[in-house]
């Protein structure tokens, strides 16, 4: 037997503050200039089909700088992000908050204020349309004049099979 999918009570209360979450600023019909992500690549695993598409534009240890987040093939009315930092980054928290709405039909985009230590950081995106939810990670990769690894690292080096270092996040929206 395969199931595709289902509705509980437990869909509806997840879904219900996103009504209260601030809308995302619509974005150009077209990107312009050099960005980096794309869509989710295909797995085998039902994901929201969010394209995620970001900048990061001069990136400076220690101090602010502006992350640029685009996000495309939005179709569900209850689509929305999430946004959480680890590893030494850090996001200067705006007027908007964390989380957003995104618009159906229209491209929307996001600028960020993120402070970032010496060596690897992240910042995560949890995207979710239509009951369906992915995360994923942008690496933040500033150089370190002592060698030393950033604040948070958590002494593991694991990579997947292409080589890629594997980054161990929550799982499921914060409520």
């Amino acid at each position: 037997m395969i199931v595709t999918g289902c509705q509980s009570d437990q869909d509806k209360v997840a879904s219900a503050p996103t009504a209260m979450l601030k809308m995302a600023p619509p974005a150009d019909a077209r990107r312009v200039g050099i960005w980096q992500g794309g869509p989710e690549p295909v797995s085998g695993k039902l994901y929201s089909g969010i394209a995620v598409y970001y900048q990061v534009l001069a990136p400076v240890v220690g101090k602010p700088f502006d992350l640029v987040l685009r996000f495309e093939d939005v179709t569900g009315e209850d689509a929305s992000v999430q946004l959480s930092a680890s590893d030494g980054a850090r996001l200067v928290a705006q007027a908007g908050g964390l989380s957003w709405r995104l618009g159906a039909g229209h491209a929307s985009q996001l600028v960020m204020k993120v402070i970032a230590a010496p060596g690897d950081s992240y910042i995560h995106l949890m995207t979710s349309q239509n009951g369906r939810h992915t995360a994923r990670s942008i690496a933040l990769s500033l150089p370190s004049t002592t060698g030393k690894r950033a604040a948070g690292y958590r002494a593991g080096d694991d990579k997947d099979a292409s080589g890629e270092p594997i980054v161990r996040m929550q799982a499921q929206p914060q409520k």
